[in-house]
């Protein structure tokens, strides 16, 4: 292998190191949330978060808005984005999934749809939030069955 060779292997793999480590993140999203929103059964109190509700996480929704209208709502351990899909892998600890989020206002109500496209039938939690007396009412349907709704209060954090 002669010099000039061996400077051009070198000077390709600087250039190929060089791109990777200063090229953008293409599959990153910069999520920069404006406000949030929690739902559930009752108000948390001052200190109570998210990480430490324990067992009763499930009954909580944390909806976080971005200036651009986007949002994420994190539910039972899963966040549910406007923007694209999640896919999560089955682990004995947690179930998988491929998980998204839509938005619709009917009649001054927010409605928010938490889908599990991947569920066979597919799982969709269905969240109706009324801003204006800060209550929700959720209800879950998978297939043809629909589950028993539960309701509760939302507050600003």
């Amino acid at each position: 292998m002669t010099v000039i060779t061996r400077q051009y292997i070198l000077s390709g793999l600087f250039v190929l190191f060089l791109s990777i480590l200063v090229s953008p993140n293409s599959y990153g999203y910069d999520f920069k949330s404006k406000g949030s929103l929690i739902c559930g059964p009752k108000k948390l109190k001052e200190f109570e978060s998210y990480k430490n509700l324990g067992s009763n996480r499930w009954e909580y929704y944390f909806l976080n808005f971005s200036e651009d209208g986007d949002f994420v709502i994190l539910n039972d351990d899963i966040q549910y984005p406007s923007f694209t899909e999640v896919r999560l892998y089955n682990l004995y600890q947690q179930s998988g999934g491929v998980f998204t989020a839509t938005h619709s206002r009917i009649s001054g109500v927010d409605v928010f749809k938490l889908i599990n496209k991947a569920a066979e039938p597919v799982w969709v939690k269905t969240i109706m939030v009324d801003m204006q007396s800060m209550t929700y009412v959720a209800r879950v349907r998978k297939g043809g069955e629909t589950y028993e709704p539960s309701k509760g209060v939302c507050f600003k954090k």
